[in-house]
């Protein structure tokens, strides 16, 4: 699996999978170093669906997805809230690293 991640003044900021250790392990960060923080929230909605809210980071909510879709299952919210994210780390003007 590939991972995108920027790496800025020292710090590397990545979407966490568990997955990503064994990498950031071979740049010589160890677990204790690592600072998660909730960019998220994925959530059901009482009508049925799932939504996705990026309160934490300031950003939108979405019950729908960008083609108007509702989200029907929590992976399709989960694929969504992956792919947003990505893509607003893309928008950066930073280097990317795939890891």
């Amino acid at each position: 699996m590939t991972f995108k991640a920027i790496i800025r003044e020292g710090r590397i900021s990545a979407i966490y999978d568990d997955s990503i250790l064994p990498y950031l392990t071979s740049l010589g960060v160890i677990q204790e170093q690592v600072t998660c923080r909730r960019a998220s929230y994925v959530e059901p909605l009482p009508q049925g669906g799932w939504c996705v809210d990026f309160a934490p980071i300031r950003g939108p909510r979405f019950e729908v997805d960008l083609a108007g879709q509702p989200f029907r299952t929590h992976q399709a919210a989960l694929d969504f809230e992956r792919t947003w994210l990505e893509e607003r780390m893309h928008a950066r003007d930073t280097p990317m690293v795939f890891l």
